[in-house]
């Protein structure tokens, strides 16, 4: 569904769950017409509310009640479903495609790959990977925080060449690219203790 198609359907929900509101407010005698006239001053609106609250015989009432509580409330439900986020199926890479079938992986599975592979290189503390779904083949982008006084060009280098091997033993494919960014986290931080 579009963006545009849900938002008329919410709209068209909140116009259907207001006017249940209201007609229950009014039959139910909880919002005097009185209110109704000093907010819209409109005479073929009061002839309609006033026609609705004096409608004979009192059974008449409750049934008009009842319907409109139970629009209501599936005006809501409605809307609930409508306001709640779908659930987003993750992205798959395909390993491999044949007549006989496929063989896939998730993008959050080669993303704990590559983190695994970039910590255990010595002197990174923390390393955060991203890949790129976009591009038909592999490209990782990973962000690494050295120990304190450590070579950031060895530790990249070290990283670079431990992911790509990790993810090509993992897939049994090639990776297009692999890009490391370091950065040596200050002097007097706690590292990280194997």
């Amino acid at each position: 569904m579009t963006i545009l198609n849900r938002i008329l359907a919410i709209l068209l929900l909140l116009l259907v769950l207001a006017t249940a509101v209201g007609t229950v407010a009014v039959t139910s005698t909880l919002l005097p017409i009185k209110t109704v006239d000093q907010a819209i001053s409109y005479a073929p609106l009061h002839n309609a509310l006033t026609d609705l609250r004096n409608v004979h015989p009192q059974n008449t009432q409750i049934l008009i009640i009842a319907i409109a509580a139970v629009v209501g409330l599936i005006a809501l439900l409605l809307l609930l479903v409508e306001l709640t986020p779908g659930r987003r199926r993750e992205r798959l890479y395909t390993v491999s495609e044949s007549r006989e079938g496929n063989v896939t992986i998730t993008y959050s599975t080669l993303r704990t790959v590559a983190d695994g592979a970039a910590r255990a290189v010595g002197d990174v503390n923390e390393a955060r990977c991203q890949l790129d779904r976009r591009q038909p083949n592999l490209r990782v982008r990973c962000n690494v925080t050295a120990a304190p006084f450590t070579d950031a060009a060895a530790i990249g280098q070290s990283v670079e060449s431990a992911i790509r091997t990790r993810l090509q033993e993992t897939l049994g494919t090639p990776v297009e690219h692999v890009g490391v960014r370091v950065a040596v986290a200050p002097p007097g931080t706690p590292i990280r203790v194997r």
